[in-house]
């Protein structure tokens, strides 16, 4: 063997020698990566408010108040507030677990403004918060003749 012939076997060596450890390091950073995984964070936003509007016409003065959001809620950090105070239950379902409702168990009534404060603390399943509070201003009137919330009449069946 020749001079030239061991420097061309140690080039050799040293670049399969750089290839597995480069290889290694890839491997280990992938296997990181794969187990913690960065989360993505968008924002816990409220998709929908039911009812839709600021007066609501209703006969039934419990009507919930529905929040729809667009992740899963974390239940346990559901924070709110009623101004003026009206005694309330929380409404949850875990078959619908974007959303959440709110019942007064005394109900709304009729002409009275009412405001409920959601808290920034709401947080989904996998940890994003709510921006700042969510605030939903409202009052509830009884419907008119002619509204289709009033309720219809129903005629006897005479035959």
């Amino acid at each position: 063997m020749n001079i030239f012939q061991l420097i061309t076997q140690k080039k050799k060596t040293s670049f399969l020698v750089i290839l597995f450890l480069v290889s290694l390091a890839s491997i280990i950073y992938l296997g990181f990566v794969t187990k913690n995984p960065q989360p993505s964070v968008s924002p816990l936003t409220l998709t929908q408010i039911s009812p839709t509007t600021s007066t609501f016409k209703s006969v039934w003065s419990a009507e919930p108040i529905l929040f729809q959001l667009n992740a899963p809620i974390n239940f346990d950090t559901i924070k709110f507030t009623v101004t003026p105070n009206v005694q309330t239950r929380l409404l949850t379902e875990k078959e619908r677990p974007n959303s959440f409702s709110i019942l007064p168990l005394t109900g709304w009534k009729e002409k009275q403004q009412y405001r409920i404060t959601i808290s920034k603390q709401l947080s989904s399943v996998s940890g994003e918060q709510l921006a700042k509070d969510a605030t939903f201003t409202f009052t509830r009137e009884l419907p008119q003749p002619g509204d289709p919330e009033y309720p219809q009449e129903f005629k006897e069946n005479t035959h």
